[in-house]
């Protein structure tokens, strides 16, 4: 078969392969709705940004920025997992230890941490 060649000697009519690209990266979105919802939501939308950003840059052709888009939104979902998880448990102990309602009712009473005493 006859190949057509440029002036440079390079095969002009099969091209090298392309290479493939890497695995597109869990951009964690489900993840941080979730503990948006349930947990603390000011981690989750922290997490929430980053996932949205792992598609755009993979489709664009930014692999590195995808996969380190992923890792970021992966880190301040579980550290807003494990934050809220921490703050529902310390707030069931507070609860269940003693009556916190009359504790607040008696602070406002004596009015010790009020700035308006002054």
């Amino acid at each position: 078969m006859y190949n057509e060649f440029d002036n440079n000697n390079n095969d002009i009519t099969n091209p090298p392969p392309m290479p493939m690209p890497p695995l597109k990266p869990s951009n964690w979105v489900w993840q941080a709705v979730l503990v948006t919802l349930c947990c603390l939501p000011l981690f989750g939308v922290v997490g929430l940004v980053y996932g949205l950003q792992v598609n755009l840059n993979y489709y664009a052709g930014n692999y590195e920025r995808a996969e380190r888009m992923a890792s970021r939104a992966r880190m301040w979902t579980l550290i807003g997992l494990v934050v809220g998880i921490i703050y529902i448990i310390f707030s069931v102990v507070v609860l269940m230890k003693g009556d916190l309602l009359s504790e607040i009712t008696q602070m406002r009473d004596d009015g010790a941490y009020s700035i308006y005493n002054y």
